[in-house]
């Protein structure tokens, strides 16, 4: 696999994780009791969890990913 890839991928999941995991501790939520309201702020957090990696990949003195300035 790419390593650009595998970074970006291991920076979603990161993100991701800790997103999930906190709109699910805020709400006092187990997956059995969700509502189809509560899987709808899940899904925003889904989502959410792009702004770090789209942060990470406009960064230019991040070599790992993304646009990468030419000196």
């Amino acid at each position: 696999m790419n390593p650009k890839l595998q970074s970006v991928l291991a920076t979603y999941a990161q993100s991701l994780l800790a997103c999930v995991i906190t709109v699910m501790m805020s709400l006092n939520l187990t997956p059995f009791t969700m509502t189809k309201a509560d899987w709808v702020k899940i899904g925003n957090a889904v989502w959410a969890s792009f702004v770090p990696v789209l942060v990470r990949a406009m960064n230019p003195k991040d070599s790992a990913f993304g646009i990468v300035t030419k000196d």
